[in-house]
């Protein structure tokens, strides 16, 4: 059967490539490389864990690798509002606004397929 991703997923893979071109944009000065590379790094992690989330054996691991990728998530905000704070790169707000919304999608999936059972508190 072909692989078909549910809109969070490509959600989530499509803010990764993003987050891909908007590091390209980017004039590398000292410690600028770096901060890229954890952008990226956080970004396609949320995407990998809501792959791996998808393919989990278990509830227990479905929550699991959905709560790592909400921290990824929250850490890539981190890295964009500090780019955007000191003027690194072309304006992130295109960035930000999909994480916000790849962030409520991902909370109401969540929510969703685990009957509300833990409440908001994991997001």
């Amino acid at each position: 059967m072909p692989y078909v991703p549910r809109e969070i997923d490509e959600r989530a893979f499509r803010f990764f490539c993003g987050i891909i071109r908007f590091v390209r944009t980017i004039e590398y000065e000292p410690g600028i490389r770096r901060l890229a590379d954890q952008m990226v790094g956080a970004a396609g992690s949320v995407a990998a864990n809501r792959e791996e989330a998808a393919s989990g054996s278990s509830r227990r691991e479905f929550i699991r690798y959905n709560e790592i990728a909400l921290r990824s998530a929250k850490e890539s905000v981190l890295w964009l509002r500090g780019c955007e704070e000191t003027a690194i790169g072309p304006s992130v707000k295109h960035c930000s606004k999909n994480h916000v919304n790849l962030r409520e999608s991902s909370r109401r999936s969540f929510l969703v397929r685990n009957g509300n059972d833990f409440g908001d508190e994991l997001f």
